[in-house]
């Protein structure tokens, strides 16, 4: 976000430091520990899509806020949707003048609902590719991480971005 947010752009691709975009992705709900064990035949993996906005510092710094729809996960007798709040710090690094690579970390507020509503609180970190096609956009490629401690999510996916 955010994923997972979530996403990160190349700084000297915009005119202004201002951004934001949309991303899909493919999400993987990891249930090793058996936290929905109760939940039985629940499928652990959905498409997720993101909205998201960031502010760059600098041609290394930026920080974003998004949300994301990350999937209903069905299982026996119903199933769970899964949302979150992403907050990251974003370093960047400038490849040449089109592609750049970027790193996050920060946290997300992870809303399960199901029968009961849960809310967790969780690391996030990715990992990721930035393709700059100039008139302030940007494609992406990234993978994101929210590491809650029970059920950890990870994200595959593309990013369009645009520059305000």
């Amino acid at each position: 976000m955010l994923a997972a947010g979530v996403t990160a752009v190349q700084a000297e691709s915009f005119d202004t430091p201002v951004y934001g975009g949309i991303g899909i992705s493919a999400t993987s709900l990891d249930d090793a520990d058996g936290r929905f064990n109760d939940l039985i035949g629940m499928d652990d993996s959905e498409e997720a899509i993101s909205l998201f906005i960031g502010y760059k510092f600098n041609e290394n710094f930026a920080v974003e806020g998004g949300w994301s729809d990350l999937g209903d996960y069905a299982y026996d007798g119903g199933d769970m949707e899964v949302e979150a709040i992403t907050f990251d710090a974003v370093g960047i690094l400038a490849i040449d003048d089109q592609v750049s690579l970027f790193a996050k970390v920060g946290a997300a507020r992870i809303d399960y609902k199901a029968d009961l509503k849960s809310t967790e609180t969780a690391l996030t970190f990715g990992l990721g590719a930035d393709y700059n096609f100039g008139n302030n956009l940007s494609l992406q490629a990234e993978w994101t991480r929210i590491n809650e401690a029970t059920a950890p999510i990870d994200t595959y996916g593309a990013n369009i971005a645009f520059g305000f």
